[in-house]
């Protein structure tokens, strides 16, 4: 595979986004083991923050995906008729797996109705809810065009202007519920959230991170004073959710752990720098080369696959049995069975590639 023009940083990043995705979809046999034990204990802090900090990898797929496709010009037809089909097949394709893993013990009642199951599941999203992040993408998409007209003309201070709002409205969410508890909230007329959104914000600021800032300009006191901030702000959010545990008196990932999210950009940013300066720094070889390339293009595929190698059949025991058997404790075998996941579902994903139909998807 070419390297030479390859921006091997990018495949470096996905390789770690992909990992932290995988943790994050751990449930309660990694990300939220936490919530386990005692609120405000030593453990519960200490599974606390890689649950923050997995949290950026969604993110840096955006900030890739802005990097890599705002870089040029895409007519509608390409986007129509290339990126959204290989999305969109790779949506249907999971779907009719998980939905045929989920629901045949269901079959006996007959073809159309559950037909009309899937169906309505696959319109709405309801096949499984890691499958939203497909969806967005295809969103993401369609924007593509609007998206590379906004960059071709915003200047630098643009950008900045973006982070700066972004940063005060993240505080200003954060000191409301700590003030009220979430008796009151900031009327959401004033909050320019189209600025925010998944689709919008990151990829502007993967561009903006690798075709628009200087290189120059992140010299190490800056990229060290950047990894500080990303650090407090992940002991931020992470207080945020303990917080919120409290005033909700339960744990539920959708309800308490909305503050994970609390300045996420700014660890995401510290990661994507820092994968760009490592690998500016110390240039790898062309074993290492290839390797990263090879394992980035299969990031897309063990994205798609890696929920069977979690939680079908006897896989979903497999943490279990490490600390049974193998002495880890829990969060040492969450991460095992991350990395299990992670190469069994990248080895499907080589076997499937060498089909002429399937390739194109993944």
């Amino acid at each position: 595979m070419e390297t030479a023009k390859r921006l091997i940083h990018l495949d470096l990043i996905k390789i770690l986004a992909i990992f932290l995705v995988i943790f994050n979809h751990t449930s309660e046999r990694g990300f939220s083991l936490f919530a386990s034990w005692p609120r405000g204990s030593v453990r519960y802090f200490t599974y606390l923050v890689p649950s923050v900090f997995c949290k950026v990898a969604i993110f840096l797929f955006f900030m890739v995906s802005g990097a890599l496709l705002l870089n040029r010009d895409y007519s509608l037809r390409d986007i129509w008729t290339k990126k959204i089909p290989r999305i969109a097949g790779a949506l249907l394709l999971v779907s009719v797996l998980t939905f045929v893993w989920r629901e045949h013990g269901n079959f006996s009642e007959g073809l159309l109705p559950m037909l009309r199951h899937f169906f309505a599941g696959l319109y709405t999203g309801g096949i499984d809810a890691i499958f939203w992040f497909l969806y967005a993408y295809l969103a993401f998409l369609m924007a593509l065009p609007v998206l590379r007209a906004i960059v071709k003309a915003l200047p630098a201070a643009g950008y900045q202007y973006i982070i700066l709002l972004y940063l005060a409205f993240e505080c200003i969410g954060a000191l409301e519920y700590l003030l009220f508890r979430g008796g009151h909230t900031l009327s959401h007329y004033l909050i320019p959230s189209f600025l925010f959104q998944y689709i919008f914000f990151y990829p502007l600021m993967g561009y903006y991170l690798e075709r628009v800032l200087p290189s120059e300009a992140v010299t190490g006191k800056k990229l060290a004073l950047l990894n500080a901030g990303g650090l407090l702000t992940v002991l931020a959010g992470g207080l945020l959710t303990w917080f919120k545990h409290g005033v909700l008196g339960t744990f539920t990932i959708a309800d308490t752990s909305t503050f994970m999210l609390f300045l996420i950009f700014i660890p995401c940013t510290a990661v994507y720098l820092d994968c760009r300066a490592l690998l500016t720094a110390h240039p790898p070889g062309k074993r290492m080369s290839r390797f990263l390339v090879e394992a980035g293009s299969c990031v897309f595929g063990i994205y798609l696959f890696h929920i069977y190698f979690l939680f079908a059949g006897p896989f979903a025991d497999i943490p279990a049995f490490l600390q049974s058997s193998a002495h880890f404790n829990d969060l040492g075998a969450a991460v095992v069975y991350c990395l299990f996941a992670m190469l069994a579902s990248g080895l499907v994903t080589l076997v499937l590639r060498q089909i002429p139909g399937i390739r194109k998807l993944l």
